[in-house]
């Protein structure tokens, strides 16, 4: 900003007063009226030296006045968040405009006769006037107008925020690792996925997902199931056999479950039905934990099917191929290679 010479008082500026004590013991003072005036007291703590310097202070009186636990709310600056990059964002979008006037506010205030507190009322209405004095339009539009001396400056305030994307999909890969998930599964992008990092994504966070079903099922689940099965057995709605044990006396027994969850779903149907069918076959898997993955009910499935096969042949229909053997051996085999011409 320009000052133009003036030959007006100087401005006034705050007397040094001396209060006899220490930066230290005043800063501890004006913690102790604040633990005073108010029932509840936050620090705002970013790791700075500033922020750390008055997290101690809020401590020690908060010691002296048997306040403790201290709360306190930890920022970390270094690390921005999405909401800060999209404001940062937004304002780099606005246009602003500001007016430069070559006047000292405080020297345009004493010059002009304004008192405290009145913000140089007189110098605004001088303003206000010579705009409405001086029009200027053009194709109908008033454009407005400066005082003497005035200029009119644009600012576009720029942050690099070009790399928000990564930022944000850096920080939701930082979140799904922690939640134990792929990132694809927070973020619900799957357009730079591929058929075999889209299964090991799956696989990891299905082993999750597994973990935490079973912890509910062994800790809800059959807990409950066994109550209400005790219930049943002695209001004798479930009758025992003949020289049964009692219920109390074979509990892990009696209560023994397993639970059917959500269907694991398919990436890749075919390679997957097939692989399904080979473990089967090699003995490393079972129709009731293959049906389980899928949400299926391994006997609802075989009943299901011994039904179709009775109408299949009460209708003359050729039964099709259910053992997937042919496609399984087709899928496990190696590629032909191209013949030398």
């Amino acid at each position: 900003m320009n000052t133009p010479a003036t030959t007006s008082k100087p401005r006034k500026t705050l007397d040094r007063r001396y209060v006899g004590k220490s930066v230290y013991d005043a800063a501890l003072d004006r913690m102790r009226l604040l633990y005073a005036r108010f029932d509840r007291i936050v620090v705002s703590f970013s790791g700075g030296k500033d922020s750390t310097v008055v997290l101690q202070l809020a401590l020690q009186v908060a010691r002296e006045t048997g306040r403790l636990p201290l709360e306190a709310h930890f920022y970390d600056e270094e690390c921005i968040s999405p909401d800060i990059e999209l404001q940062a964002a937004t304002v780099a979008a606005i246009f602003s405009t500001f007016v430069t006037s070559p006047y000292d506010p405080a020297l345009v205030q004493d010059a002009l006769g304004a008192g405290e507190g009145e913000e140089l009322p007189l110098y605004q209405a001088l303003r206000a006037q010579w705009a409405n004095d001086r029009p200027a339009y053009l194709n109908g539009v008033r454009i407005p107008t400066l005082a003497p001396g005035e200029t009119l400056d644009s600012v576009s305030p720029a942050h690099p925020d070009g790399n928000f994307e990564a930022f944000a999909h850096e920080m939701q890969r930082v979140i799904a690792a922690a939640l134990g998930l792929s990132a694809e599964q927070v973020t619900q992008d799957w357009s730079k996925t591929n058929y075999s990092s889209a299964r090991a994504a799956l696989l990891e966070a299905w082993k999750t997902l597994q973990r935490r079903r079973d912890e509910f099922c062994l800790n809800f689940a059959s807990p409950f199931y066994g109550a209400w099965l005790w219930e049943a057995m002695e209001r004798g709605e479930l009758p025992l056999p003949a020289r049964a044990l009692p219920y109390i006396e074979a509990r892990a027994a009696y209560s023994r479950c397993s639970w059917t969850g959500v269907a694991r779903g398919w990436i890749d149907p075919t390679k997957e039905r097939a692989g399904a069918v080979m473990g089967m076959d090699a003995a490393l898997s079972t129709l009731k934990r293959e049906c389980a993955e899928q949400g299926l009910d391994y006997e609802e499935v075989l009943h299901q099917r011994a039904a179709e096969i009775r109408l299949m042949k009460e209708l003359g229909l050729d039964l099709p191929d259910w053992t997937g053997a042919v496609a399984a051996a087709t899928i496990a085999s190696p590629p032909e290679m191209p013949a030398a011409q």
